[in-house]
């Protein structure tokens, strides 16, 4: 009994690994056309100086090279969904010559005390020469204060503090993207689920009672995991998956539109609730990733004898002689 409860098992997580390698291409080819990436910089860069001080900075001459030749017209409409500046990743030493502009703070040890002093004077001139027009601005301007302070005079140890400070916001700020993105994802594997109408529960009914279907999920299940590392799953192409004559017991029948896709004769089920429940359970798990679910896979795969360490079907088939 614990062989098709397996299998099934198995099977499942094979729709979910290759739903999600599509999921994750679409959400990719998205995030590229609507620049979310550089979206998310240039909210981040806002919230933590100003805006102003940000599209100053963003403007800046320091940037060239990482974005466009200067700010742009958005997409037309009433909905700005494309980045301003282009930008997606911006490095600390950047920043430092932004805030200086372009000047060199820097001091080797053991110049003369008045050379230090001009400095300490330059960075002075750089703090008061942000605009004090917003709180953000002068929570920046008070945070530079206090890293002079903390620096003791030490230049080269104020710069690496200011360094330290923009590399952890920016981390902060890739944090957000990756929660932002998650979230995002989530949405299009519930779009793919519905569109395919990849119904968990209705596929797991599928699979226990076609024995011919599912010794054909895991067969292509086992070739996938012997075949295949969780490095090499973004490589896995439409001509690798045809080789396997997959055939994923999901989509709607001819007769199912939109105006009628709700109907028991579409969803298989008299009550709306359970496709619906079945659409989400398989949305959430797409969501996780295909390394997720190939792990998961590999794991059940050995757990069920029909692979072993990495050791192919070939391999196994020659065996080896003792006396």
């Amino acid at each position: 009994m614990l062989g098709p409860i397996l299998d099934t098992g198995i099977a499942l997580m094979l729709m979910y690994l290759v739903l999600s390698l599509i999921c994750t291409a679409l959400q990719e080819w998205v995030a590229k056309i609507l620049e979310l990436r550089s979206n998310n910089l240039e909210k981040g860069l806002k919230s933590l100086m100003s805006d102003q001080l940000a599209r100053d900075f963003l403007q800046s001459p320091q940037l060239i090279g990482l974005n466009r030749a200067g700010p742009r017209a958005r997409l037309r409409g009433p909905i700005k969904l494309k980045s301003e500046f282009g930008i997606s990743n911006i490095p600390a030493d950047r920043f430092i010559s932004y805030l200086f502009r372009g000047s060199d703070v820097s001091v080797p040890t053991g110049v003369a005390a008045d050379d230090l002093a001009a400095g300490l004077a330059r960075i002075d001139a750089a703090i008061d020469a942000i605009p004090s027009n917003s709180p953000e601005a002068e929570r920046i301007k008070a945070l530079l204060k206090g890293f002079k302070v903390e620096a003791a005079g030490e230049i080269e140890a104020f710069e690496t503090k200011v360094k330290s400070w923009f590399d952890e916001s920016m981390s902060t700020v890739s944090g957000w993207y990756a929660r932002r993105i998650q979230e995002f994802l989530l949405g299009v594997s519930f779009f793919v689920a519905v569109g395919l109408n990849a119904n968990t529960f209705q596929v797991a009914d599928k699979v226990w009672n076609n024995d011919e279907l599912r010794v054909a999920m895991v067969a292509a299940a086992t070739k996938i995991v012997e075949d295949k590392s969780a490095e090499e799953l973004e490589k896995i192409s439409s001509d690798d998956l045809k080789s396997l004559q997959l055939d994923l017991p999901i989509g709607w029948p001819e007769y199912c539109g939109f105006k009628n896709f709700a109907d028991d004769v579409c969803t298989g089920f008299n009550n709306f609730m359970i496709p619906l429940f079945g659409w989400l359970i398989t949305a959430v798990a797409l969501s996780l990733g295909a390394k997720f679910w190939f792990d998961w896979l590999k794991t059940l795969i050995n757990l069920r004898g029909d692979g072993s360490s990495g050791t192919s079907t070939q391999e196994k088939a020659k065996g080896t002689t003792t006396v």
